[in-house]
């Protein structure tokens, strides 16, 4: 088991062209909670990084949502950092009223929080905010559920996709071929401490209930079925990404508008992709619009009437 994580992710950081972003940026920070993932990322990417000369650091974020325990967390991370000689930088910050002051749900805002964190982080080390690389500890597992949960809210080939392994060119996940299973095993078998979220027990959240009633229902249809979405989800992102590519043919970088005639002659596979491009160059946001946007604007482009 030992030596399959360490091979699983090494292969994986070559594969997915890892390798050369770590060497190219020289800085990477990992996403350290202290769970069995993150302690498990922590030590491998410690490894890696001093045979490769690349600075390493950890953030953590106190979230300070289970009290005296996500205190206890932050002391487990310090003191692991310390152990193996990694600089930490730890932020505290009152998620729960933050959510409640920007009326979102508690994952969003922690979230937000979290990748606010490693941009600071980042600048200080390299002067920009988008100079370091963050490495963070999703897995096969977590990409699993992740599929699930987009598709039960009826997503599209992009949801389909799950995690990518490396997104933006600047966030990295070299577990996101291994199990949690697994990686908590490897924890086990090495020696890694690691700390457990009660919450994560729980089923009072979408992720949870998927993870402690649905997944055990497909392990008795499927051995892995972490194995099988995986697979799945690189062939899909091979499809996606070639739409993707046809979209941004159509439309130049940074438009914000395109002819109807352009737009109704793509495929809706293409235009709906260049209308959500359109949409993120005009507003900045990320996220993407809804189905329901996208088909009324095309039915709306498909009429004549009503456009010069």
């Amino acid at each position: 088991m030992s030596d399959k994580i360490c091979l699983s992710f090494k292969k994986t950081l070559e594969k997915n062209g890892m390798t050369s972003l770590v060497k190219e940026r020289g800085f990477v920070i990992v996403g350290f909670s202290g769970g069995a993932d993150s302690s498990c990322l922590l030590y491998l990417m410690t490894e890696y990084c001093k045979q490769n000369g690349v600075y390493l650091c950890a953030a953590h974020v106190n979230h300070m949502i289970r009290g005296e325990e996500a205190d206890r967390d932050e002391r487990f991370c310090r003191d692991t950092a310390e152990k193996l000689g990694v600089p930490i930088y730890v932020n505290r910050i009152d998620v729960p009223s933050l959510a409640k002051k920007k009326g979102v749900g508690l994952e969003e805002a922690a979230r937000d929080v979290r990748y606010s964190f490693f941009e600071e982080i980042s600048e200080k080390l390299t002067g920009k905010r988008d100079g370091a690389l963050i490495a963070t500890a999703h897995n096969s597992s977590d990409n699993l559920e992740t599929v699930i949960m987009n598709l039960v809210r009826g997503t599209g080939l992009h949801g389909l996709c799950g995690i990518q392994p490396v997104r933006d060119g600047r966030v990295i996940r070299p577990l996101i071929a291994d199990s949690g299973e697994n990686i908590r095993a490897w924890c086990d078998e090495n020696g890694v401490k690691y700390v457990v979220d009660s919450t994560n027990a729980e089923t009072d959240c979408t992720r949870n209930i998927i993870r402690h009633k649905i997944v055990p229902v497909l392990r008795s249809l499927s051995p892995s079925p972490e194995d099988a979405v995986t697979s799945m989800t690189a062939l899909l992102r091979g499809d996606d990404a070639f739409l993707s590519s046809l979209a941004a043919d159509a439309l130049p970088d940074g438009a914000v508008s395109v002819s109807r005639d352009k737009l109704t002659s793509l495929p809706t596979a293409v235009s709906s992709r260049v209308l959500l491009a359109m949409f993120k160059n005009a507003s900045g946001q990320s996220s993407d619009i809804s189905e329901k946007h996208i088909d009324s604007v095309l039915t709306l482009a498909r009429e004549k009437s009503g456009f010069s």
